[in-house]
């Protein structure tokens, strides 16, 4: 024994313990990667200032990045009952949503898209 350890005594490690532990953490981890980092980037809706007035659970459809935007006073000039204003947190995301970027406001891109998309 090493004279630095002489007198010390410690409990024996556990080798199922600590591999149970990395086990857990390991499952931990590859949950949270696991998630496309657009989901990630979104999945809190606080993230959406309340200035723009953010609603619904996705737009188009129900668990996609963007938001439809209501009136506010910052997104009022925006407004206009031909199109619908939408908001997105990337502008991937908002160039993906087709229609027209109008602005970016409080982080948010502003997107205002036809509700009647012209036939060809």
């Amino acid at each position: 024994m090493s004279p630095i350890l002489e007198g010390c005594s410690m409990p024996p490690v556990r080798s199922t313990s600590l591999a149970t532990t990395i086990l857990i953490t390991s499952i931990v981890l590859s949950a949270c990667l696991s998630k496309p980092h657009s989901q990630m980037e979104t999945s809190l809706d606080e993230s959406f200032p309340d200035s723009v007035n953010a609603f619904g659970d996705g737009f188009p459809d129900a668990g996609a990045p963007c938001r439809r935007l209501g009136e506010s006073s910052a997104t009022s000039a925006y407004l206009d009952h031909t199109r619908t204003l939408a908001g997105c947190l990337s502008r991937s995301d908002a160039e993906a949503l087709g229609g027209e970027i109008v602005g970016h406001l409080d982080g948010v891109w502003l997107i205002s898209i036809p509700n009647e998309r012209p036939t060809p």
